[in-house]
């Protein structure tokens, strides 16, 4: 083993241990009335560990291919959170963490499988990669010109934007335009900033990120502001960069200053930003999702494409009717594909969803293996629809509407013949 590598799985084990300082010492005594607990159990917080460790087996240390984001994301962000939770308070049921940790084997067996077994040809495009940037840089255009013609409320105060988003989605965000809006932003523009940077026109996209800024300032939704950081930063690093040690490494500097910031300054805000919202809550979700449908009907997809053929069960909406179970009935308690599946179908829709993000990822890696297109530019062309599946988005409500589908085509269509 090499140094990095070495380097790389003792960042993952100071990751962990930096969230589990942080649910000890933070979040179950001072957050819980998001519902996190702390009942320490000496043997189920070790086997948490050993659970733990072994998911290094599927990660490699260095960016060559999509895969390698999407696991360190899925160790990282979901697997870590579930094991930290299910660590350090007995109270929760080994169900949840059994399904989940299946379901991230057969993503890995599946894209395995897929790899040897789908022999897949797809004929290029000439000019391609052109076509789909002037498509999109049309659409990005069209939706600022949408925002303005709709007359919505511009604001780029973070603390008002739920004031404002309401109001601005009954103006510009119905019927298709809800798609459209929401395919431009997470979809055509990001592939136009992607194009722009691959061209090193820095000008030019420095005018894009301008433009997503507009977007957030119509729109109110923050994560508007997050997706040309993502591109810029995929671009900057990983261009000229393989190694990967900086994840685990920047994800445990910011949850050990948060913990930091939360005893020295009082501040609950880096707190409840970072461990909690964006590691702990997904995970504490996912034992809602299991706790609520093992005990209810399942949906069956009657929210969906099979709505003309089974009756929805309940009154309100997934995400509303989870916020209710969580006792936050004004949340929309959103969540990850295996947590939407087990809503949807039980355990088989974990498995189906599963099977098929492997294959997908294959396919994308083997745009990346023939030299048909870059691999930071495939990360940045397909990193939104993958975190949207991965931590707040059933998986084909991100690939219907939720951009995934357009982002394929794009990616497909931006392929070269390999020099």
């Amino acid at each position: 083993m090499s140094i990095h590598s070495f380097s790389f799985f003792l960042a993952l084990l100071l990751f962990k241990a930096s969230l589990d300082a942080a649910y000890y010492l933070v979040l179950a005594p001072h957050f819980s009335a998001f519902g996190y607990t702390l009942s320490l159990d000496p043997i189920r917080y070790s086997l948490s560990w050993v659970l733990y460790i072994p998911s290094f087996l599927v990660l490699n240390s260095r960016f060559k291919l999509v895969r390698d984001y999407v696991f360190v994301t899925i160790i990282l962000g979901l697997w870590a959170p579930l094991m930290t939770v299910w660590g350090m308070d007995e109270a929760r049921p080994l169900f949840p963490i059994l399904v989940s940790g299946i379901a991230y084997l057969v993503v890995y067996l599946s894209m395995i499988f897929f790899d040897k077994a789908l022999p897949l040809k797809i004929p290029i495009l000439k000019g391609g990669r052109r076509i789909a940037f002037l498509l999109s840089v049309m659409l990005t255009i069209f939706l600022v010109f949408w925002y303005l013609y709709r007359g919505v409320g511009l604001n780029l105060d973070l603390s008002k934007v739920y004031e404002f988003r309401r109001v601005n989605e009954e103006l510009a965000a119905f019927g298709f335009f809800a798609y459209l809006n929401n395919w431009i932003y997470k979809v055509f523009a990001v592939y136009a900033l992607s194009y722009l940077l691959l061209k090193r026109n820095v000008l030019a996209a420095g005018v894009v990120v301008l433009v997503f800024v507009f977007y957030f300032a119509a729109n109110a939704h923050k994560s508007v502001l997050f997706s040309p950081v993502l591109v810029v930063l995929i671009w900057l690093y990983f261009r000229r960069y393989s190694s990967m040690l900086f994840i685990p490494l920047g994800f445990s500097t910011i949850v050990l200053f948060s913990i930091a910031t939360f005893f020295i300054l009082g501040d609950v805000w880096v707190s409840a930003l970072f461990p909690s919202r964006v590691f702990i809550l997904p995970a504490h979700l996912t034992f809602l999702y299991f706790d609520f449908f093992e005990n209810n009907e399942f949906i069956f997809y009657s929210n969906s494409f099979l709505s003309y053929f089974v009756d929805y069960p309940y009154n309100v909406g997934l995400a509303s009717l989870m916020g209710e179970h969580w006792g936050r009935p004004d949340s929309a308690a959103n969540n990850g594909y295996v947590s939407s599946a087990y809503a949807q179908a039980g355990v088989s829709a974990v498995v189906i969803y599963s099977v098929f993000i492997g294959a997908f990822i294959s396919l994308l890696d083997r745009l990346v293996k023939k030299g048909e297109i870059m691999p930071w530019f495939a990360l940045a062309i397909m990193i939104i629809p993958i975190r949207d599946f991965l931590i707040s988005m059933d998986l084909l409500t991100a690939f219907l509407t939720g951009g995934m589908l357009w982002a394929t085509v794009l990616l497909v269509m931006a392929r070269r013949k390999a020099v």
